[in-house]
């Protein structure tokens, strides 16, 4: 809930015609939870154990349920962590359907300085689909695995998110672009080098007029910047509980 505390941030502001959204509610505490070793809860006890900080359910576009804990409020901008990986990937489609970015093409043609990396031969479809060959560890509790790295990239007086990608290499001979699966949160991060390369603004610029001006958005946003002033586009967005809903 304090980002803008803790970190440089860049910020998105609301919508001056904020969308509605209508509600319904229906009361939930005691609704029934079971968990796959058989455990049973109710959702009010569930969410109070989870250290929840803020819980909406829509149905049929109405809030039919809306809660906050531990401090949180309507007002208050959270870390979305890697749900802004979805936001990244819906301006990158927006892009496509534009004819702007060709999903099929190298990543190294849009991105030149990516070409001896781990992403200069795999399309852009591939790397949105976390299907690039690369090889990464993304064992966050490791100092001294590649997420590791990455931490250290975006702290203060390091190298920032563009070096970091540069020094990424493929996972072959295991398996070629396309093969297999795996979650590397730096892939989405050549994903907002993309935004910001083929319209020539930044993240924070994009999202505001593709996506947060025209949706309505209620409250402001912010992105946690590396030290280059380059938006966090894999993790670093932070938002309220009402516009997430409304995305």
């Amino acid at each position: 809930q304090r980002m803008r505390e803790l970190f440089p941030t860049r910020g998105i502001t609301p919508s001056d015609t904020p969308r509605a959204l209508p509600t319904n509610p229906v009361e939930i505490d005691n609704v029934a939870v079971t968990f796959s070793d058989g455990r049973r809860t109710t959702a009010g006890a569930w969410l109070a154990d989870a250290y929840t900080d803020g819980f909406i359910v829509l149905h049929q576009g109405k809030v039919v349920h809306e809660q906050y804990l531990n401090g949180q409020r309507p007002a208050t901008e959270h870390i979305m962590f890697s749900v802004t990986k979805s936001l990244t990937g819906t301006m990158i489609l927006m892009l496509a359907e534009e004819g702007l970015i060709d999903l099929s093409k190298p990543v190294r043609q849009y991105i030149p300085e990516l070409a001896q990396s781990a992403y200069g031969d795999a399309s852009v479809q591939q790397v949105m689909d976390m299907t690039n060959s690369i090889t990464y560890d993304e064992t966050y509790e490791d100092p001294e695995s590649d997420i590791g790295r990455y931490f250290v990239a975006l702290a203060p007086g390091g190298p920032g998110m563009y070096a970091h990608l540069r020094t990424l290499t493929k996972e072959l001979p295991s398996y070629a672009h396309g093969e297999a699966f795996q979650y590397v949160t730096p892939d989405t991060e050549v994903l907002g080098w993309l935004i910001r390369r083929i319209t020539g603004s930044s993240l924070s610029d994009n999202l505001q007029q593709r996506i947060w001006t025209p949706m309505g958005a209620e409250f402001p946003a912010n992105y946690i910047l590396d030290p280059l002033g380059i938006e966090l586009a894999g993790a670093g967005l932070s938002m309220t509980l009402r516009d997430a809903a409304r995305f």
